[in-house]
C-alpha cells in the first residue's frame, strides 16, 4: 500500500514537471529567420506547423502572426500551394490587418498571392460590416461592432508586426517565471521523493517484529 502511494506520488510529480517544461516552450524567432535566409523552407514549415499544432490556443497572437506569415510565403512559392498560402495569409490578416511581406523580400508572384488575399479580406470585412448574413443592411449599432465578434471570434487589439530589423521578442514575464521556476520544482520534487522513500522504508522496518518480540509471543 505504501509503495503504491509512493509510486503514485512520483507519477504526479513528473507530470507536473513536464507541464512546466512544455509551458516554457516558445516560438524560435531567430532560428526561423536564419533558416529563411539560408533557404531551408522545409525545416521552417515543419517547425512552424508543429508549433501551431502543439500550442493551439495557448500561442500568443504575435506568435501566430509570425507563423502564418512565414507559412503563407512558403506555400505561395509552391506550384500547388496557393490554397494553403491564402489560408495562412488570411489568418494573419485577421490578427494584423496591416501586416505586409516587405521584410521578407518575396517575389512578385508571392506578392500577388498576398495582394489577392488582402483584397478578399478587405471585401469580406466590408461586406460583413455593412450587411448581415441575409444581405440586409445592418443597423448603426451593429456596424460599430467588431468584425471578429460578428464572426464568433473573440476581439483582440491589433499589434504591429516586427520586422527582421527588430530583435526577437523576449519571453513574457509569465514564461520567464515558468522557465525559472520549473528547475526548482524539479529539485524540490526529487528531494521529497528521496525523503519519502527512506521514510517509507523506515516505517516498514519499524513495523517488522524483532527476534525478542517473536520470543515473547
Amino acid at each position: 500500500m505504501k509503495k503504491s502511494c509512493f509510486y503514485s506520488f512520483l507519477a504526479v510529480f513528473f507530470l507536473l514537471a513536464g507541464s512546466f517544461h512544455s509551458h516554457a516552450d516558445e516560438l524560435p524567432y531567430a532560428k526561423i529567420k536564419n533558416l529563411y535566409k539560408e533557404g531551408e523552407f522545409d525545416k521552417i514549415r515543419g517547425t512552424l506547423e508543429a508549433f501551431l499544432k502543439n500550442s493551439g490556443k495557448d500561442a500568443e497572437p504575435m506568435e501566430r502572426i509570425f507563423a502564418y506569415k512565414y507559412l503563407g510565403v512558403i506555400y505561395a512559392a509552391e506550384a500547388d500551394g496557393y490554397p494553403l498560402a491564402e489560408t495562412y495569409f488570411y489568418q494573419m490578416l485577421k490578427l494584423a490587418p496591416n501586416a505586409h511581406l516587405s521584410d521578407l523580400y518575396v517575389s512578385s508572384a508571392i506578392e500577388n498571392v498576398f495582394t489577392k488575399t488582402q483584397i478578399r479580406f478587405q471585401k469580406e470585412n466590408r461586406n460583413n460590416l455593412e450587411y448581415d448574413e441575409f444581405g440586409n443592411p445592418r443597423k448603426p449599432a451593429e456596424k460599430g461592432a467588431d468584425l471578429a465578434t460578428t464572426k464568433g471570434e473573440p476581439s483582440r487589439p491589433v499589434r504591429p508586426l516586427k520586422t527582421d530589423s527588430d530583435s526577437p521578442r523576449k519571453p513574457s514575464s509569465e514564461k520567464q517565471s515558468s522557465i525559472r521556476a520549473w528547475p526548482w520544482v524539479l529539485g524540490a520534487g526529487v528531494v521529497l521523493a528521496v525523503g519519502g522513500y527512506f521514510w517509507f522504508a523506515g516505517q516498514e522496518k519499524d513495523n517488522k517484529p524483532t527476534e525478542t518480540d517473536a520470543g515473547k509471543l
